[in-house]
């Protein structure tokens, strides 16, 4: 699948083998990029992706990262999801 492929609520929920509600609050949160499609969301594969390997914050310090890095993790991990690190932090 190209990381450009649009996939569905549906799809992304069986991907992180979450409901499809929970996709909806990660929607609804910003934590995931979407775009509405007539009456139904479309997420691209590298968006979901990326949700859980990079910090949501663009320009902000290493800081105002990490934080924002801890928060996605805790809500992730609130909605039953492990998140496994990438690295180690320093």
């Amino acid at each position: 699948m190209s990381r450009d492929t649009l996939l569905t609520v549906k799809q992304v929920a069986e991907y992180f083998q979450v409901k499809p509600l929970t996709v909806y609050r990660w929607i609804e949160s910003g934590l995931l990029p979407a775009s509405k499609l007539r009456r139904s969301w479309r997420i691209r594969q590298a968006d979901a992706d990326n949700m859980l390997t990079a910090p949501s914050g663009h320009g902000m310090s290493d800081s105002q990262e990490a934080c924002a890095y801890d928060a996605n993790v805790a809500f992730l991990e609130s909605q039953g999801i492990k998140v496994m690190p990438l690295r180690e932090r320093q």
